[in-house]
């Protein structure tokens, strides 16, 4: 019976491992203020409203998820979603960063043809992008447009 070279076996665990490490310790680029509008707004209109506040600043969470009324808050989202037929894509319209502020404009577009726009202040707090306001859909904040 013919055995296999240990050396071999050997250098086939040390590849293994050396590109198990390589890709654990990839990291992810970090997030622009317009993937963090994107994905708030996709929690929103999932009713993922916990994932959704953890992308908000501590000014915002407060505001928006500590309301007396969060529970009608999400029934209403989640009604005007469905009357629409679902969201079918959410798109960036225009990002603009200045600093440590950045303020982003989408469109979200639903399965029956409607097109609402939401826009959205963002400041950087705790080493990463988070939501300090939003306009309410179709309706701009007062400061917009910051675009040029």
């Amino acid at each position: 019976m013919k055995t296999r070279d240990p050396k071999w076996l050997a250098l086939v665990i040390v590849v293994l491992i050396g590109f198990t490490l390589g890709c654990c310790s990839v990291t992810r680029s970090p997030a622009k203020p317009s993937d963090i509008a994107r994905e708030y707004m996709y929690y929103l209109c999932e009713g993922e409203f916990k994932a959704a506040a953890k992308l908000t600043s501590a000014q915002m969470s407060e505001r928006w998820f500590g309301r007396n009324d969060l529970e009608e808050f999400k029934t209403a989202v989640k009604e005007d979603i469905k009357e629409q037929g679902g969201v079918k894509t959410i798109e960036i319209r225009r990002e603009y960063i200045v600093g440590e502020a950045a303020k982003v404009e989408l469109v979200i577009i639903f399965n029956n043809g409607q097109v609402d726009t939401s826009f959205f202040e963002l400041v950087k707090e705790g080493g990463g992008w988070k939501i300090a306001d939003q306009g309410a859909w179709g309706k701009p904040l007062p400061s917009y447009p910051p675009f040029k």
